[in-house]
């Protein structure tokens, strides 16, 4: 089978790809790849997309798009065997796959758009990887507590409204054993995963407008999820924290989110991310910065080094903002 070959994007509009994951209960990954367009022109098309880490390089699989092969990672992989549906096919934006990662021009077009593609998905998938036992256990009991909340006006309260302890109180009467210390070790072992770590994350689930939280074959709403922490018992550490701040919910409006998110402070705030490619941790931050709009000198250009993208940042950071008057950066 012969390799696939991207058609190329119009890049003069605000063009980008989407696959359809078609529908099979088992056999290989099949998919298309199909052009669609963010500017309104075209009839809008429902979508999903998917946010996750793209695990070892050297691992690779192959998948069919399109009748043609196209290698992924193992993790993405993985994920696209869990999301598949049996009866229907399922249209997702992925960006090891809608985005020609050859191209340069192209990857830098992609990256100006992404808060977009992500505001625009009616749902964003977040793919924390393969079930363990313990995973299993926190996903199950969190599953109920979904539930539970049905009929609820649970969409704006706060981690810490006594009503959800009330919830939790009901979840406890349907189980003989709780289970409750597998829980802990369960969310545990969540939050150790690297996508937490992953720069590109904060963009995806800043931006989007619903997600489920997906490990293995079992999911929950972003806001379940948020709320589990509380509910175990569990104190996660400033940078897991500065993340459930910024999930879809109510602890948006209640966290740090609705105040100050300049460029510096997300730099400072999320200091300890990771990426691929060293220049991701500027423009990745900069399609959530609510200062990042105010000049041309810092966009997604992958023809520029390393070092001339830390030379545009402080140069901008120093421009915008009278240095003298900073404080100490915060933790």
């Amino acid at each position: 089978m012969a390799l696939y070959e991207y058609e190329s994007l119009d890049l003069e509009r605000r063009s980008f790809r989407l696959i359809r994951l078609l529908k099979a209960d088992c056999g290989s990954i099949q998919c298309e790849l199909f052009h669609a367009w963010l500017d309104g022109v075209e009839d809008a098309l429902e979508y999903e997309a998917l946010s996750y880490t793209w695990g070892n390089g050297k691992e690779l699989y192959e998948i069919e798009a399109n009748g043609r092969r196209l290698e992924v990672t193992g993790n993405l992989f993985q994920a696209l065997q869990h999301l598949r549906y049996q009866h229907e096919d399922r249209v997702i934006w992925i960006d090891a796959l809608c985005i020609d990662q050859s191209n340069l021009e192209e990857r830098g077009h992609q990256v100006r758009q992404m808060s977009s593609i992500y505001a625009g998905a009616e749902n964003v998938i977040v793919w924390l990887g393969s079930a363990t036992s313990d995973t299993d256990v926190f996903f199950q009991h969190m599953q109920v507590l979904e539930k539970e909340a049905i009929g609820h006006a649970c969409a704006n309260w706060k981690s810490s409204d006594e009503r959800w302890q009330s919830l939790w109180s009901n979840v406890r009467l349907q189980w003989n054993d709780f289970h409750e210390d597998e829980q802990r070790e369960g969310l545990k072992t969540l939050l150790r995963r690297s996508w937490f770590r992953r720069v590109w994350i904060l963009q995806e689930v800043a931006n989007a407008r619903s997600a489920r939280i997906m490990c293995g074959a079992k999911s929950i709403p972003a806001r379940i999820f948020g709320v589990a922490p509380t509910l175990l018992g569990i104190m996660p550490d400033p940078h897991c924290q500065a993340v459930f701040d910024i999930m879809p919910g109510s602890f948006r409006q209640y966290s740090w989110w609705a105040g100050n998110r300049d460029l510096r402070t997300l730099l400072t705030k999320f200091k300890k991310c990771e990426a691929t490619d060293p220049r991701d941790i500027v423009y990745a931050l900069l399609g959530i910065s609510s200062d990042g709009c105010r000049t041309a000198l810092l966009v997604p250009d992958y023809t520029k080094s390393l070092e001339h993208v830390i030379q545009d940042t402080v140069t901008f950071l120093l421009r915008l903002h009278d240095w003298k008057k900073w404080p100490p950066p915060s933790s």
